[in-house]
C-alpha cells in the first residue's frame, strides 16, 4: 500500500501543482484584462455547470472505483449510458441561458449557455474514463492529461482575452480544456461506446451511487447558493468580488484535495473492512493537514490586502475583507474535503448523505443570515461561522459512525498547530503595525511577510518537536 501511495502522490502532486500554477498564472492575466462584473457574469453560469456535472456523475465515479465485481464490459456499458445522458444534459443546459436571461435581465446568458453546453457534455462524459483509470491506479496519465488540457485551454483563453473577447474568453477556456482532457483520458482508458444499451450493471452500484449522488446534490446546493443569491440580491460586481475571495480561499484546499483525494479512495477501497488501517491513515492526514492548514489560514487572513492587490490589482479592493474572514477557515476546508474519501472507502455513503444534509442546513442558514444585511462582508462573516459549526458536526459523524472512534482521539492534534499559528499571527501583526509603512510595494510586502511566515512556521515545528512527526510521515 505504501508504494501505491507514494506513486499516486508523486504523480498527483505533479499534476495538481502543475495545474494550479498554470491556472493561477492564467487567472492573474485574465483578472487584469477583465472586470469583476465579467467574472460575476460567468460565475452565475458556472454554478449551473457544476450542477450539471453533479447530475452527470450521479455517484457513478466513486461507485465504479469501490465495486470490485464490475468487469470491463460492464464498465463499457455504463460508459454507453453515461454518453447518452451527457448528450441529454448538454441539450437541457441550452435552456439554462434563457432562464438566467429572464432572472438577471441580460441576454448574454443565452449565448454563454450555448457555448458552455459543449463543455457540459465533455465534463459529463469524462466521468467513467476517469473512474476507470483511478480504479486501475493510473494516476500518471490522469495528471499529465490535466496539465496538458489546462495549459492549452488557458493559453487559448488568454489569447481571446487579448483580442478583446471579454467575458467569452473565460468560457472558451472551459470548452477547450474539457475537450482535450476528455480526448486524452478516453484514449488511455481504452473505453468505447457500445451498441448495447444495458442498464443491468447500474444495479451493482445503485446503493453506493445513490447515496453519493444525494450527498453531491446537497453539497452542491450549500456550496453554490451563495453565488446565485449574491448575484440576484446584491449585484454581479459584488458576486465577482466575493467569488474572487472565495477562489483564493479554496486554492490551498484544492491543492491538498487534489493531491490526497484522487489517491485516497482508490487505494483505501481495498481495505474496506479494515477500519483500523483506514482510521490510522486518516488520523495521520488530519495531523499533517492541521500543522500546515492552520498557519496558512492565519497567513492568508493577515496578508489578504497584499495578496489581492499583488495578484489581481486594486480594482478588486472589495474582495479583501471577505478573503480576510473566509481565510480563517482554510484549515477547516482542507480537513472537510478529505472526509468523503473515508466515507467511500468504508462503503458508508449513507452517513456521507447524512453529513451532506446537515451541512446544507448549516451552510445555507449561515448564507441567509449574512444576506439579511445585503453586503458581502456580512455574508463572509456569517459563512465563516457556519463553516466552523459544520466542521464540528461533520467530524463527529465521521468519528463515531464510520471510524469507530471519538473526539479524544484527535483533540491533541490541535495543540501544536494552534500554538504555531498564534506566534505567526503575532509576528505578522508586529511587522504590519510597526514596519510595513517602510515598504510601499505590495510584492515586497508580501515577500517579507512570506519569509516571516516560513521562518516562524519552521521554528514552531522545531520547538514543538513536530518536525519529527512530519519527517516520519513522509518517510513511511
Amino acid at each position: 500500500m505504501l508504494n501505491q501511495f507514494r506513486n499516486g502522490f508523486f504523480y498527483t502532486v505533479l499534476g495538481q501543482y502543475g495545474n494550479m500554477i498554470i491556472t493561477f498564472l492564467i487567472n492573474i492575466v485574465l483578472s487584469r484584462l477583465l472586470t469583476p462584473s465579467d467574472y460575476g457574469t460567468v460565475a452565475v453560469v458556472s454554478v449551473f455547470i457544476i450542477f450539471f456535472q453533479m447530475l452527470a456523475d450521479m455517484g457513478i465515479g466513486p461507485a465504479i472505483i469501490q465495486n470490485k465485481e464490475l468487469d470491463e464490459l460492464e464498465i463499457a456499458k455504463i460508459f454507453n449510458i453515461s454518453g447518452i445522458f451527457s448528450l441529454i444534459l448538454s441539450v437541457i443546459f441550452l435552456g439554462v441561458g434563457y432562464i438566467l436571461s429572464v432572472i438577471y435581465k441580460n441576454e448574454i446568458y443565452i449565448t454563454l449557455s450555448r457555448i458552455l453546453a459543449i463543455a457540459v457534455f465533455f465534463y459529463s462524459i469524462i466521468v467513467v474514463p476517469m473512474a476507470k483509470l483511478k480504479k486501475e491506479k493510473n494516476f500518471k496519465m490522469i495528471n499529465i492529461s490535466l496539465i496538458i488540457s489546462s495549459l492549452i485551454g488557458g493559453s487559448i483563453g488568454v489569447t481571446f482575452a487579448l483580442l478583446g473577447f471579454g467575458v467569452y474568453s473565460l468560457v472558451i477556456n472551459s470548452v477547450i480544456s474539457s475537450l482535450i482532457n476528455f480526448l486524452i483520458l478516453l484514449k488511455k482508458s481504452k473505453l468505447r461506446l457500445t451498441k448495447i444499451v444495458d442498464f443491468s450493471p447500474l444495479t451493482k452500484i445503485y446503493g453506493f451511487a445513490s447515496n453519493q449522488f444525494a450527498f453531491n446534490f446537497f453539497n452542491y446546493f450549500s456550496r453554490n447558493i451563495d453565488s446565485f443569491l449574491i448575484g440576484k440580491y446584491i449585484s454581479p460586481a459584488a458576486l465577482g468580488n466575493y467569488n474572487k475571495s472565495y477562489q483564493l480561499l479554496m486554492y490551498p484546499a484544492a491543492v491538498f484535495n487534489g493531491i490526497i483525494n484522487p489517491v485516497l479512495q482508490p487505494i483505501l477501497s481495498d481495505y474496506e473492512e479494515d477500519v483500523e488501517t483506514i482510521r490510522d491513515v486518516y488520523f495521520n492526514l488530519v495531523h499533517i493537514l492541521l500543522l500546515f492548514g492552520m498557519p496558512i489560514s492565519i497567513f492568508m487572513s493577515s496578508c489578504s490586502q497584499e495578496i489581492v492587490f499583488f495578484l489581481f490589482g486594486q480594482q478588486w479592493i472589495d474582495s479583501i475583507f471577505p478573503l480576510k474572514m473566509l481565510s480563517l477557515t482554510i484549515w477547516i476546508q482542507v480537513i472537510n474535503i478529505t472526509t468523503s474519501a473515508i466515507y467511500q472507502s468504508r462503503n458508508k455513503t449513507k452517513y456521507l448523505l447524512l453529513n451532506g444534509i446537515l451541512s446544507s442546513l448549516i451552510i445555507v442558514g449561515s448564507i441567509l443570515c449574512g444576506l439579511y444585511f445585503k453586503n458581502i462582508q456580512a455574508v463572509s462573516i456569517s459563512l465563516a461561522i457556519g463553516f466552523f459549526i459544520n466542521f464540528l458536526c461533520s467530524i463527529s459523524i465521521l468519528l463515531y459512525k464510520v471510524l469507530d472512534s471519538k473526539w479524544s482521539s484527535i483533540i491533541s492534534f490541535f495543540i501544536s498547530p494552534i500554538i504555531i499559528s498564534f506566534f505567526i499571527f503575532m509576528a505578522l501583526f508586529i511587522f504590519q503595525y510597526q514596519f510595513s509603512f517602510l515598504v510601499s510595494n505590495n510584492f515586497l510586502l508580501l515577500l517579507i511577510q512570506g519569509i516571516i511566515f516560513i521562518v516562524v512556521l519552521f521554528t514552531g515545528f522545531l520547538l514543538t518537536k513536530e518536525y519529527r512527526y512530519i519527517l516520519k510521515f513522509f518517510k513511511r
